[in-house]
């Protein structure tokens, strides 16, 4: 009746009295005394949904100053419930006070809103630039080209892990293989590497010529993001067209173009006749 339950959550504490322990105890016929493992999956079912921050949106300040919410995405905490109603149910039988510390499939870089820490990548599709910050600092900053919306390739949006990095990777797809230095997957199959091939990054080129979906970098600034990343670390991603987008954007780009070009001719021809 006396014991006390804690968890804790980074500064947040959830605390399991005596008294609603007592509720979930039943006597078996040899007179042992049992916990009922329902009632308390239950307590730490409530725990999870009110902590766990895996594939959540996040409100986010961009390096731009813009607050926006980026959704989705497979980042932050994600508490392995049968395991930890394991912890819960041995610390009970002990009949004493204790920290139950809850058992993690993944875990963020810390408890509370901006669980992606203080470490992470930043990238901005919509200006088509990538920011690398390290312990809070801007370490590096640069254009990219993003994947190509027009054909189903945008890159998505969320908040992800870091996956891992590897050097000198070849990557593979239906009509592709390209060898690459620096190698940073976050998404399945999408990462950020260098793209030795493009002489020209950002601006709207990953409309019309952008990537399969990966995060293509100037080599220099590939080097710098490899040397600099840890595994597990967020990569949060946000902005760019969709598909339909893209194709509106595109189309009303040519039309513009071509208009430009009729007023050109139109305006030679009169300057033409003017001249005869």
């Amino acid at each position: 009746a006396a014991e006390t339950l804690t968890f804790r959550f980074g500064e947040n504490t959830e605390s399991l009295s005596g008294q609603e322990i007592a509720s979930w105890l039943q006597v078996g016929k040899d007179l042992e005394i049992q916990v009922n493992r329902d009632q308390a999956a239950a307590f730490v079912k409530t725990l999870a949904r009110k902590y766990d921050t895996f594939g959540g949106n996040r409100n986010f300040k961009t390096s731009k100053g813009a607050e926006i919410v980026v959704r989705g995405g497979n980042y932050g905490w994600w508490m392995n419930r049968d395991k930890t109603t394991d912890a819960l149910v041995d610390a009970i039988k002990k009949g004493q006070d204790a920290e139950v510390k809850p058992v993690y499939k993944l875990t963020g870089a810390q408890f509370g809103a901006s669980d992606y820490g203080n470490s992470y990548v930043e990238v901005d599709l919509d200006a088509q630039h990538v920011y690398l910050y390290k312990n809070g600092s801007l370490v590096a900053e640069t254009d990219c080209v993003s994947g190509k919306p027009i054909n189903g390739n945008a890159t998505p949006d969320g908040t992800y892990f870091l996956n891992y990095k590897e050097k000198d990777a070849t990557l593979k797809g239906e009509d592709y293989s390209t060898p690459v230095s620096f190698w940073m997957p976050f998404n399945g199959n999408i990462g950020m590497h260098d793209a030795y091939w493009r002489k020209e990054f950002g601006g709207k080129l990953y409309l019309a010529r952008g990537s399969h979906g990966c995060i293509n970098l100037p080599p220099a600034q590939a080097k710098i993001f490899f040397a600099n990343l840890e595994k597990g670390e967020a990569v949060i991603v946000y902005g760019g067209m969709n598909q339909a987008q893209a194709q509106a954007y595109l189309a009303d780009e040519k039309k513009k173009q071509e208009d430009e070009q009729k007023k050109a001719e139109q305006k030679q021809q009169e300057e033409e006749a003017a001249a005869a």
